[in-house]
């Protein structure tokens, strides 16, 4: 997960911002003033800091410039957050002692771009074999002659004396690979590794163990529990180099398939396929599915190029996405312009309908910022129903999750038959949130295949929904 430093001292832009970074997937630790975010640039190892330039006591340009002349901050991405004037008046300092800068107040969907431009180019720059590694060995001059080596090879490093301080730095830090000694008061190499494989938020860090117990039987254990690689003390440094960068290729190859199978499935379903269930059907007796629809699409696509019309379904997509992780929901698809989302699964709630209801009411808020050629603000038509459903993966070489059965057809007519700008739902629906949402009664409505219903236009909200 990358890591974002963040320096802004207005406590409601800052609190805005972190939640939106957060949304997104990326972990974000503040700092309260200029010198923390020195002390924590070290500490905290952050893959990107966000700093605002108009700070009191140590502004940010002079933190950017620290930053940048430290051997061990100097390679983080640095994006200024600056008001317009002091930009005209210190732009090029800003430039010079920056990675990036983005004017405030902050537009966030060219921040992250910016964002994810700075996060590839660091990949790209730093190449396959460099990581965040945790040295973890009880002799001082061990783990300093360790540190200064890997740190001259452009590796992130951190150590631990001892296993117990090497478990709190891995729930702690992310890492790509922990460099591990057998022999060492207090819990020894072997227990380490055993927390460590046992744990399933750890088990896949790779493990290079480097012990002078130069034992065979040593040496078998330790595979046994996990590790992917033994080393006696002391290794040639062009041996361990070697070890290093085929662990740190392992680990970005292992990142890479479980970002990629994330972009397809939920964490829970993935989970579930990693631990060999072939055939994933389940059904649930009480969710909540949306299907939304942008008005006269097709018309403004055919005025479009291929680019625009691509950049356009992505940034507002992208969106959605957020707000799909900010209420807890399930992305099910796309198809076009539509976009297809369910509550209650793959783990059910209770809530799942309030959870849906919430999403859809933010939807609308969210694609009135988007504008089409004419200046006209988009809009569009969506459509809920809440019952029982089908849901499982299909497919064996591109996998798909998907739901099946009239609820779902349902929640697809109250969008297809519903009216533009407005939020239609089935009396179902309508029964889950009556006491706290505005409805509008729409009546009867002739629906294809089910012929006359009673359906309502959800308005807003009675009660603020946290």
């Amino acid at each position: 997960m990358t890591k974002i430093l963040l320096l802004e001292d207005d406590e409601m832009k800052r609190d805005i911002l972190s939640r939106q970074l957060s949304n997104e997937g990326y972990r974000v630790v503040i700092a309260g003033n200029g010198k923390q975010v020195i002390s924590m640039a070290q500490s905290e190892a952050p893959h990107l800091i966000l700093i605002d330039m108009n700070l009191p006591e140590m502004n940010g340009l002079e933190v950017a410039r620290h930053l940048k002349t430290d051997d061990i901050t100097r390679h983080i991405p640095i994006i200024a957050l600056i008001d317009r004037a002091i930009l005209d008046n210190q732009g090029k300092e800003i430039e010079a002692s920056c990675d990036d800068y983005d004017i405030k107040p902050v537009d966030f969907l060219p921040l992250h771009r910016k964002i994810q431009s700075l996060m590839n180019k660091k990949v790209h720059d730093m190449g396959p074999h460099h990581g965040s590694v945790l040295i973890v060995d009880d002799q001082d001059y061990i783990r300093n002659l360790f540190c200064m080596q890997l740190r001259r090879e452009g590796h992130t490093v951190f150590d631990a004396a001892n296993g117990q301080q090497a478990l709190k730095l891995m729930r702690e830090h992310e890492f790509d690979l922990v460099l591990l000694d057998i022999m060492m008061p207090g819990m020894n190499g072997y227990q380490v590794l055993n927390h460590l494989k046992a744990d399933p938020s750890l088990r896949h860090i790779p493990v290079v163990v480097i012990s002078g117990v130069e034992d065979f039987d040593s040496i078998v254990r330790c595979v046994e529990l996990g590790a992917d690689d033994y080393l006696f003390k002391p290794p040639r440094w062009v041996l361990l180099q070697a070890r290093i960068n085929a662990c740190l290729e392992k680990k970005r190859l292992r990142d890479q398939s479980e970002r990629l199978l994330l972009n397809i499935l939920s964490r829970a379903i993935a989970e579930r396929l990693k631990q060999g269930e072939h055939k994933i059907a389940d059904s649930f007796p009480a969710v909540t599915v949306l299907f939304a629809d942008i008005i006269d699409f097709t018309r403004l696509s055919a005025r479009l190029s291929p680019i625009e019309l691509v950049d356009l379904l992505n940034d507002i997509f992208s969106v959605f996405d957020r707000l799909v992780e900010k209420h807890g929901l399930e992305k099910i698809k796309t198809s076009g312009d539509d976009y297809m989302v369910a509550g209650g699964l793959p783990t059910p709630r209770k809530d799942h309908a309030e959870a849906v209801a919430e999403m859809a009411l933010d939807m609308q808020e969210e694609i009135v910022q988007f504008k089409a050629k004419n200046g006209e603000p988009l809009r569009m038509r969506i459509g809920i129903n809440t019952g029982p459903v089908i849901a499982g993966v299909i497919g064996e070489k591109k996998f798909i999750y998907d739901l099946w059965g009239d609820t779902v057809n349902m929640a697809k007519r109250m969008e297809s038959e519903g009216i533009e700008g407005c939020i239609q739902v089935t009396t179902a629906t309508y029964e889950h949130l009556r006491d706290k949402y505005l409805f509008e009664k729409r009546g009867l409505i002739n629906v294809k295949h089910k012929g006359e219903m009673v359906t309502y236009l959800l308005v807003g909200r009675k009660v603020h929904i946290h």
